[in-house]
């Protein structure tokens, strides 16, 4: 009996279940509408965000503003999630987005924060 019990565990620890799937599709969500209102419910307190290269450490109602000001500039059209890792420090989703000018990546560095899921990096490149 305790070696199915380990048997369970093990497979169990080896996928991720938590409820990244669920942020996942929030985030998707508001990248598709150009939501940085809805996009920052999911922000840490303070995040790394980095657009084209342009790093800060911002608070979340700056990074919001941020994020509204980029989607106003640039409108995303065309959003398909490319991958997802997961480890020790966090799961990472990474989606292949076109604007009406060009072509860009967004990395989403999620963390596990008192059994919430959270936000804390952004990259668009």
């Amino acid at each position: 009996m305790s070696i199915t019990l380990n048997i369970i565990f093990l497979v169990f620890s080896l996928f991720n279940v938590s409820d990244s799937g669920e942020i996942d599709k929030s985030v998707l969500t508001a990248l598709e509408k150009g939501d940085a209102k809805e996009l920052s419910k999911f922000f840490t307190s303070s995040i790394k965000i980095s657009i084209h290269k342009n790093d800060q450490i911002a608070t979340k109602y700056q990074s919001e503003l941020i994020l509204d000001h980029y989607f106003k500039e640039n409108k995303l059209q065309d959003i398909k999630k490319s991958s997802l890792a997961n480890n020790s420090h966090g799961n990472y989703l990474i989606y292949d987005v076109k604007t009406q000018n060009k072509s860009v990546r967004v990395f989403v560095k999620i963390v596990k924060l008192k059994n919430s899921e959270y936000i804390s990096e952004l990259r668009i490149e």
